[in-house]
């Protein structure tokens, strides 16, 4: 085969066989043109691909591929320019312009944004751009590949690490760090609370029903208590029978206490468990995040007006004078309890009595497993009592002595013979 170049022809050539005759013609120009066509065609492969992809030249739309118009319902007409943005989230819209520009620039770059779908909703998307220079045109390369799954795992382990897997609030850490916030951003005095909340004798139902019943009851308590508070309040668990109310944006001191006083009736209601109605009160105590005062010492002090409720009898709510927000200030805290804790001191006496009975009944029948519930629940009233004690004579030693004041006497002793 030889090939000829026709007289003034420079992209025309002929083909002929041995023969003589002529068996192709062959145009440069249509040559040029199919080889540039199947470079073109590789190019385009982006509409086989599983990813959006966007292409640019000179800071232009050029291209988009199937899988961005199916996505987005988008395609080049409607794209062109900067009509792409419409696509992507509003409060993500700035960030991928800006990265787009500077991409464009030279450089690559990887982030994520949230695209509107076609058929409603948004899908996260992970975005990277790539620039090159071809032919003295700059040309950029962005692809998004699809990340809802990375993005929902991520947002369940999130979850996870801040929340607590038997309630579903907050957990302690992630309680602590609201807390912190509130109490390093200067604000109005008394707008901004902590309600430290704690179950009485919640020891009673673990020990008599076994902790799979005392889980199921903490489920419904913080299930009241977040029911009880307001919309906006932060409620976590700090730890086995104890909860923290965060409330923020208070219009006065009262208004804290209107919502402790919810949680305290809203446990009043009886719980089913084990077949049978149960009723179990809450102790809260009321702390303010007062302007300097560190998170901890936020808790500290609602911790110890929680024990105040409880001191004058539980299922109540209290907060500390002001006199009494130091820690070595203690016994006002119980000022004008005396009535609460002399009927608080003849309740437990009276439990004690009957439990002593109880037990020796259930120890004639040698079961065991009573006898210890008993045991326990004989440790408790000792303790109750011992608490009561230490707190009527703190109370005896931090009062004044003088004519006007009168003393009462201490509680009755155990002993019949004393």
């Amino acid at each position: 085969m030889t090939i000829e170049h026709p007289a003034g022809s420079s992209s025309t050539r002929r083909a002929r066989d041995a023969g003589g005759s002529v068996v192709r013609v062959l145009d440069g120009t249509s040559e040029l043109r199919r080889r540039r066509g199947r470079v073109v065609a590789a190019r385009d492969g982006i509409d086989d691909l599983p990813v959006a992809v966007l292409v640019f030249v000179d800071g232009g739309l050029v291209r988009v591929n199937d899988r961005w118009t199916a996505l987005t319902g988008f395609g080049l007409r409607s794209s062109f320019g900067a009509s792409w943005l419409r696509a992507v989230h509003p409060d993500d819209r700035s960030t991928a312009a800006a990265q787009a520009h500077s991409v464009c620039r030279g450089t690559a770059a990887g982030h994520d944004i949230r695209l509107r779908r076609h058929r409603g909703g948004y899908a996260w998307a992970h975005v990277k751009i790539r620039a090159m220079t071809q032919d003295r045109r700059q040309t950029c390369v962005m692809t998004l590949t699809e990340i809802d799954v990375r993005k929902a795992n991520e947002s369940r382990l999130a979850h996870l690490a801040s929340h607590d897997l038997m309630t579903g609030l907050l957990n302690k850490q992630a309680f602590m760090a609201e807390l912190e916030v509130d109490a390093d951003r200067p604000h109005a005095t008394d707008s901004t609370a902590m309600l430290f909340v704690d179950l009485d004798d919640f020891k009673v139902i673990n020990d008599l029903f076994g902790h799979r019943i005392g889980d199921q009851f903490l489920v419904y308590a913080a299930q009241r208590i977040r029911s009880a508070a307001r919309a906006s309040d932060v409620v976590g668990r700090l730890g086995g029978d104890e909860f923290g109310v965060l409330c923020r944006g208070l219009r006065s001191p009262e208004e804290a206490g209107c919502i402790a006083a919810r949680i305290v009736e809203a446990m009043d209601a009886p719980l089913a468990l084990a077949s049978s109605l149960r009723r179990i009160s809450v102790s809260v105590g009321v702390a303010h995040a007062r302007s300097g005062a560190t998170a901890a010492a936020v808790v500290d002090e609602a911790d110890r007006a929680m024990y105040r409720a409880k001191a004058c009898g539980g299922a109540q709510w209290a907060r500390l004078p002001s006199s009494t927000s130091a820690p070595g200030d203690e016994a006002a805290a119980f000022a004008g309890c005396t009535g609460e804790l002399l009927e608080l001191d003849a309740l437990v006496r009276e439990a004690g009595t009957r439990l002593e009975v109880l037990s020796a009944r259930w120890r004639e029948h040698e079961d065991p497993q009573r006898t210890n519930v008993f045991a326990r629940l004989a440790d408790g009233i000792g303790e109750c009592r011992r608490l009561l004690a230490s707190e009527e004579m703190a109370r005896h030693v931090s009062s004044p002595r003088d004519e006007t004041t009168s003393v009462p006497g201490p509680l009755p002793s155990d002993d019949p013979h004393a």
